[in-house]
């Protein structure tokens, strides 16, 4: 089902425009000062004066969140970030060999005392969601029983965080291109955990 953004006047009944910025209206008020319709919009017009709109980004009065230059501002700063970040990502896993169709192990277990290591495929990277120098988020299929498996995993061995071990490495040159352009220069995010519908800034995202 497709979605028509044509937007329909509600008071003269044509489109290209809303009941607010309708000249019809406007020019029925200016001709009809004492009218029920003028009375009406300046009580509207009394009530934004009082309470005027508030971003639910920056939390400041007089503009929403399209028109929010805190918010432009931290989205040029986040494309920066990830852009610096994903550089060591990608320096990680051309090293290691690690991309689809690599056969790697992981330690599930956090006590290297006590093992738990099986094999698996790895058969997507969820590029959004790839954000951190030391981890991305991938998905597995464990060898010999198909089972599927996603989630975040460790490309540093040491940090304890379900660390993984390539066996059997992918081509450098298919790693390298595997990277998605958008992804590389930082464009490419899960827009939902940055900058969340309805949601305020959340400032620790956009450190330098």
């Amino acid at each position: 089902m497709s979605y028509n953004r044509t937007v329909y006047c509600s008071y003269c009944g044509r489109k290209g425009h809303n009941r607010r910025g309708c000249a019809d209206k406007k020019k029925y008020i200016a001709d009809n000062p004492d009218s029920y319709a003028a009375r009406r919009e300046a009580a509207l017009a009394e009530r934004r004066k009082n309470n005027p709109r508030r971003c639910s980004y920056c939390e400041k009065s007089g503009h929403n969140t399209r028109k929010c230059e805190v918010k432009a501002k931290d989205q040029r700063t986040l494309v920066q970030k990830l852009s610096r970040q994903r550089a060591v990502i990608m320096e990680k896993m051309i090293e290691n060999g690690l991309g689809v169709g690599a056969l790697i192990e992981i330690n599930s277990s956090r006590y290297y005392d006590d093992p738990d290591t099986k094999c698996f495929l790895l058969t997507s990277i969820n590029w959004k969601q790839s954000d951190t120098c030391d981890k991305f988020h991938m998905s597995l299929m464990q060898v010999a029983t198909s089972h599927i498996s996603r989630g975040q995993r460790s490309i540093d061995p040491d940090d304890g965080y379900s660390p993984i071990k390539v066996i059997s490495p992918v081509d450098e040159e298919v790693v390298r291109q595997s990277f998605p352009l958008e992804w590389k220069i930082g464009e490419l995010y899960d827009d939902e955990r940055y900058f969340s519908k309805g949601c305020p800034r959340q400032y620790w995202h956009f450190d330098a």
